[in-house]
């Protein structure tokens, strides 16, 4: 019969519960979700294939704010070092506010060229702003050229990133290349509703 093996099964699922991965997250301070640096393995391609990185960052605030950003990237090895070759890094963003959202793919993008030695390795590029796409298609008079559309901060209540990288170029076909991908979200104001019952998750009450 089933029916008597049942409060062992149960008890063992609770048990996996309680005792899962996910449990040290709720003991964590929800701004340590707010970016990360990740290294990816990206093997070199001639069909432009993309290689996904997990997601960098995952803000859930509970309402809108004002958020600044930076993000950066390095390469930290090549298995063919002595070869040339091309290194995109795409950041894509999608924020949400309520019920409705807004991804922008390549938010951020950079590159990386080399076509003689010695390779870019551990050059770091990193950035506060952003060049979003042009807002008009020609020059609204009396203006002859089309402003930069300068980009320092975004409006959301959700923010999730994720990295796509593409490695092509050289004369060696089968290589691949190390890459660091960095995200960091803060708010321009940051008061939290447990802070004024004296609870600080993070020790944030005690930082230097």
């Amino acid at each position: 019969m089933i029916w008597p093996r049942l409060p062992v099964l149960l008890a063992l699922l609770l048990v996996a519960c309680g005792d899962g991965e996910d449990e040290p997250l709720a003991n964590i301070p929800p701004w340590h979700l707010w970016g990360d640096t990740k290294t990816i393995v990206v093997p070199h391609s001639i069909a432009l294939v993309e290689e996904y990185s997990s997601q960098l960052a995952k803000v859930s605030y509970g309402r809108p704010e004002t958020w600044d950003f930076m993000f950066g990237a390095r390469i930290v090895n090549l298995s063919e070092p002595l070869d040339t070759g091309e290194i995109e890094v795409h950041f894509d963003v999608t924020i949400g506010v309520g019920r409705s959202h807004l991804q922008m793919l390549s938010f951020e993008y950079f590159m990386f060229y080399w076509t003689a030695l010695p390779a870019p390795l551990n050059v770091q590029k990193y950035s506060a702003e952003v060049l979003g796409p042009n807002r008009t298609d020609i020059p609204i008079p009396p203006a002859t050229t089309i402003p930069a559309n300068v980009i320092s901060e975004i409006t959301a209540q959700d923010i999730q990133v994720q990295t796509r990288l593409i490695y092509t170029g050289g004369a060696i076909p089968i290589k691949t290349a190390t890459v660091e991908v960095t995200a960091f979200f803060a708010p321009r104001s940051h008061i939290r509703p447990e802070w004024f019952k004296g609870e600080f998750p993070g020790g944030e009450d005690n930082g230097t």
